[in-house]
C-alpha cells in the first residue's frame, strides 16, 4: 500500500501498487445476487516514469477477465483515470481478483477506490418518477 510515496492517491492516503517487490495480486469474495447486473468501478494510474510493458493491471470478475489495463506513466506524479465496468452477479459469492501483469520489476500500475454496486431495476425508476408526479400535483393543487 502506498502513502502518497509515488504520486498522490485518487481519493484520501493510500492506493495499491501490485508489483511492488514482483507481479503480484489482491482479491475479495463479495455477497451477490445471481444474475443481478453491477457496476464494477476504480481509479487505475500507471507509475510514473514507467512504460506500459510494466503498469498492466488485469481484473477478473469470478475468474473471467474482464481486460488488462495499462498506459505510460507521467513524468511526474500520479495519472488517475476511471473505469466503470458491467459485471453481472454469479450467486451468493462473487471473486473480484486484480493482477499486476507484465515486466515484473517492482514497478507497476496502482489501484485506488474500487467498488461494485447494484445497478437499480428499471421498476425502481418508475416508481421514483411517480412518486416525483404525485409531489408535483400535491404542489400545485396546494397552489390552487
Amino acid at each position: 500500500m502506498r502513502n502518497n510515496v509515488a504520486g498522490a492517491a485518487f481519493d484520501g492516503k493510500n492506493y495499491v501498487e501490485l508489483d511492488t517487490t514482483k507481479n503480484s495480486s489482491m482479491s475479495q469474495s463479495i455477497s451477490t445476487t445471481a444474475g443481478q447486473a453491477y457496476y464494477l468501478s476504480f481509479a487505475y494510474s500507471p507509475r510514473e516514469n514507467v512504460g506500459s510493458n510494466s503498469n498492466g493491471v488485469e481484473v477478473f470478475w469470478n475468474g473471467g477477465s474482464l481486460g488488462t489495463f495499462s498506459g505510460t506513466g507521467s513524468a511526474s506524479g500520479n495519472t488517475w483515470r476511471v473505469e466503470t465496468l458491467d459485471v453481472l452477479g454469479t450467486g451468493e459469492w462473487t471473486t473480484l481478483r486484480f493482477d499486476a501483469v507484465g515486466t515484473s520489476d517492482s514497478l507497476g500500475g496502482s489501484l485506488d477506490n474500487v467498488s461494485v454496486t447494484a445497478v437499480p431495476e428499471p421498476q425502481t425508476y418508475a416508481l421514483m418518477l411517480a412518486g416525483l408526479g404525485v409531489m408535483g400535483f400535491l404542489v400545485r393543487r396546494r397552489k390552487n
